[in-house]
């Protein structure tokens, strides 16, 4: 993905660092440099376990997002407003 770093430590840990502009091409409306600006994304075996979840509590989903066929993301605000985005990466997409 441009504007995308990605270090793989072990099979199952990495680390990805976004460009900000990209991040502000993906959410648009984002007031950056404001408290609740942050965002940081965790990588699930099933994103769908991950939305019933959120269904079953009553949490609402914000953007989701899907690359051709190697991720696909949902994003929900906790209560600052800070973007908390949860990744599963698509068969035949990992490394």
């Amino acid at each position: 993905m441009p504007g995308l770093l990605e270090w793989h430590f072990t099979e199952s840990s990495r680390l990805q660092v976004v460009d900000i502009q990209t991040v502000r091409a993906v959410l648009g409306d984002a007031q950056w440099g404001a408290a609740g600006a942050s965002s940081v994304s965790f990588v699930v075996e099933r994103l769908d376990d991950q939305l019933a979840v959120f269904a079953s509590n009553g949490i609402a989903v914000g953007p989701m997002f899907s690359t051709e066929g190697s991720l696909k993301t949902a994003s929900v605000k906790d209560p600052a407003g800070n973007l908390v985005t949860f990744v599963e990466e698509l068969a035949g997409s990992r490394r």
